[in-house]
C-alpha cells in the first residue's frame, strides 16, 4: 500500500510538471497589474507596442491585446510568449463595452485609461519613450493606474 501511495505522489508531481508552460529562451511573459477603475463595468483593453511610431493609437499595430473583465476594480492581464526588448503598454476602461475608446468633442478621452511608467501627456497621448520598458526576464511585471 505505501508502494501505491509514493507512486501516485509521483504520478501527481509529474503532470503538474507537465501542466506547466516550458521556458522559451529570449522569451518570457509581461503581467501586467492595473488598478484605478471606478467600477467594474464594461471590461479592460490592454495593448502592446515595440513600436514608437505605433504607440498608442494605431491600435492594429500592438504586438497583442487582450481584453478583460475587472474584479474589485483591478485587473491583471498576462502575456505570454513575449520575446525579450523593449516595450510599452496602453490600457483603457472600455465601460460601455464598445471595444474602442470614447472622446468627447475636443478629442479627450471620456473613459479613463493608462500607460506603462505612469505615462501622461499635457496635451495628446502619451509618447513611447515615457511609456516604455524593458522586457528581459521569465517575468516582467509592470503596474498601471487608469485616470
Amino acid at each position: 500500500m505505501k508502494w501505491f501511495i509514493t507512486l501516485l505522489a509521483m504520478l501527481v508531481a509529474a503532470g503538474t510538471l507537465l501542466a506547466q508552460p516550458a521556458a522559451v529562451p529570449g522569451r518570457g511573459r509581461i503581467l501586467v497589474k492595473i488598478d484605478g477603475f471606478k467600477s467594474d463595468d464594461g471590461q479592460v483593453r490592454v495593448y502592446l507596442f515595440n513600436d514608437a511610431g505605433a504607440f498608442p493609437s494605431k491600435k492594429d499595430k500592438a504586438v497583442a491585446v487582450i481584453k478583460d473583465k475587472i474584479h474589485d476594480r483591478h485587473a491583471e492581464i498576462t502575456f505570454d510568449n513575449i520575446p525579450f526588448g523593449t516595450y510599452a503598454v496602453s490600457v483603457h476602461h472600455d465601460v460601455n463595452g464598445n471595444d474602442k475608446i470614447d472622446h468627447n468633442w475636443m478629442h479627450i478621452p471620456k473613459e479613463p485609461y493608462g500607460a506603462s511608467n505612469g505615462a501622461r501627456n499635457t496635451f495628446g497621448p502619451p509618447k513611447f519613450k515615457q511609456a516604455k520598458f524593458e522586457h528581459a526576464a521569465e517575468i516582467t511585471t509592470i503596474s498601471i493606474t487608469v485616470k
